[in-house]
This record gives C-alpha cells, structure tokens and sequence, in this order.
C-alpha cells in the first residue's frame, strides 16, 4: 500500500519525527507507513499551523481511498491573533463621499472598509499598492501584491457583488476580466459584465497546443481544464464534442488533479468526496472515449 501526499500548501512532513521532505502539488509517495506512526507538516508559509496526527486520527486530513493506496491532503488552519500591525491604509474619494481602505496583519492579511461602504474579509498576501475605480455605482478595490485580486460593490446596496483573482482588467465599456491559470495547456479565460454583473460572454484563449505538451500527460491536461470548467472541446472527437455537459455530469468537479503514480498517462481526479483514476482513448489527436477504473 502507497500513501500518497499532496498539498495545495506546501509543506514539509515527518513521520515518527524523520524528516522525508516536501509535499506540493506534485504528489510524494511513501510506501510502508504504519496507521500508528506520527505525522507532522510543516507549512512553508508562516500564516499556518502546523498539524500533528496520525493516519487513525486523521486530524485536519482528508483521506481518499484509491483502490490499495491511500490518499491524504492536509488541511491547514490559519494563524489568528498574532500581534497587530497596521500595513496600509488611505481615504479614496468616491461620489458618495470618502472610503477609508484599511490593510491589517495579525496573524493573516484582513481588510476593512468604512465609509459609504462597510466590509471585513481577509486577502491571501500582502498588498504592495491599492487602487479604487468607480463606474455606474459600482466601486471597484484593486490589490496588488504577489497576485492581483478585485473586489467589486455596489455602492446603493452596499454589498460585494465580485470577488476574483485576475491578471489583467478593464472597466471601459464593460467590466473584462482576464484571469491565467498555468495549467499543462495554459489558458487565459476571458470575461465580460456588464455593470449589474450579469456574464456578457465568456472566452478561452488557450497558449499551448496538445500536441506541445507531454503526449503522456494528456489525460491530466484534460482533466485540469475541466476543473476549470473550461471549454474542452478542441480536444474531444466530434462523437463527444455534442455530449460535453454530459461529460461534465459524469466528471464532476474536481479539486485537485495529477497523474497517477503507477501509469502517468492516467490522471487521478479527486472530488470532495472522492478520488478515481481515469484513463483516456485518443484516436487521431483527439479524445474518442473516457474511462473511470
């Protein structure tokens, strides 16, 4: 029997207190581990816990069965009421008067909104700079750190109405997002509301072709951009290009994907409730069956 690590954080792990190194995204297979032995990960990143288990507790893990194998992603909890510290703060004139946009650290970044508009949510990173729009009654709070994120609020309301990761936006005509996910096949996924964020129209620009990829990580691919729910049709036979939502219904929606330890040319999807190993058929370049072992 096989355990298999993975983590969205990464982190290191000891198991009886031996260091047996990293846990990522790319999955750690360890074979020949007691339910009994001691776990213990580390996150990388400061604004986690740590947890110490073991697989019969299993405190803070979800744990997959996967035929003999056993899979386990830690869950880490963050880090709260650590010491204070004040990282930004500045008042943005709006047409309903003043916003005050505070950025706080205490064991997590928080903001916190006053004025025309009251909000509290935490962000992911520190922020470097901030910039406020306002169009149609929509305010729209950009951060930029590591990564970008909006929010944006109606200001009659006075509720957040969208919240996202992007890599680039516009708010000209209409409000266009674009967000990248560095996937096996890249993909930028383009979207465009209008001011009351009803979806206009949504695009997929792909920056890799399939066939310039690892052949054998097709499957994996495939299933990356289903967790996506991007538009896969480009590589599917026409006989299942017209069943793609049913396609989408049998899948599910995944949570995490990588290849399959024993054949790399297979993927295993994990659900919240459940992990499988698929394998795909590919007939002229293109995929003409889909099977869940």
């Amino acid at each position: 029997m096989a355990i298999i690590f993975y983590s969205e954080t990464p982190c290191y792990i000891k198991i009886d207190g031996n260091y047996l190194g990293k846990v990522t995204k790319n999955p750690r297979i360890l074979n020949d581990i007691e339910k009994e032995s001691f776990l213990t990960f580390i996150p990388l990143l400061n604004g986690f816990h740590s947890i110490e288990t073991t697989l019969l507790d299993a405190f803070n893990l979800k744990v997959f069965n996967l035929f003999s194998d056993t899979i386990i992603i830690p869950v880490f909890e963050k880090k709260r009421n650590l010491v204070y510290k004040l990282i930004y703060q500045k008042n943005f004139n709006i047409s309903s008067g003043n916003l005050l946009v505070t950025v706080i650290q205490d064991g997590s970044f928080k903001f916190y909104l006053d004025g025309k508009i009251s909000y509290l949510d935490e962000l992911p990173f520190n922020v470097e700079n901030i910039e406020v729009k306002e169009i149609n009654n929509v305010v729209f709070i950009i951060f930029y750190g590591i990564k970008t994120i909006i929010f944006a609020f109606d200001i009659n309301a006075n509720k957040l109405i969208y919240k996202n990761f992007l890599n680039d936006f516009n708010v000209a005509d209409c409000f266009t997002t674009i967000t990248r996910y560095n996937t096996l096949i890249p993909i930028n996924i383009i979207e465009k509301y209008d001011y009351n964020f009803n979806l206009l129209s949504k695009e997929f620009e792909y920056l890799k072709k399939p066939h310039e990829i690892n052949s054998k990580l097709l499957s994996v691919a495939f299933f990356e951009l289903v967790a996506l729910s991007a538009d896969v049709k480009f590589l599917l036979s026409n006989d299942l290009k017209a069943r793609e939502k049913e396609i989408y219904e049998f899948i599910g929606k995944p949570i995490a994907v990588f290849p399959y330890y024993k054949d790399i040319s297979k993927a295993v999807v994990i659900l919240n409730d459940r992990a499988s190993v698929y394998s795909l058929t590919f007939l002229g370049g293109v995929i003409s069956n889909i099977l869940e072992e």
